[in-house]
């Protein structure tokens, strides 16, 4: 069961899509950790790192957005002492897992 696009596009960008993963049975459970956190800035700069990198294709801060896995190019988002892990997919779409 697919979730509509509002749920799980975080954001689109010039350059490439920020999407949260989503399971066959339409949970999205990247969002429900983040909608969990009871820190509001988590989202907002979790949101902002995603528009820079959809706009630009690119971050240039590795304390911010960094390659943690080279052989399947696994990347992370480091939000304060929270880690979201993404992917690049095909069609120009960042994957947060």
């Amino acid at each position: 069961m697919r979730p509509a696009e509002t749920a799980y596009i975080l954001y689109r960008g010039g350059k490439l899509q920020v999407e949260f993963y989503f399971s066959e049975e339409g949970r999205i459970p990247a969002k429900e950790l983040l909608e969990s956190i009871n820190n509001r800035k988590v989202a907002v700069k979790l949101t902002a790192l995603a528009k820079l990198i959809a706009d630009r294709a690119i971050v240039y801060d590795e304390k911010k957005y960094r390659i943690i896995e080279r052989r399947h190019r696994i990347f992370e988002f480091k939000i304060l002492r929270y880690r979201f892990f993404s992917f690049f997919s095909a069609g120009g779409k960042v994957i947060i897992t």
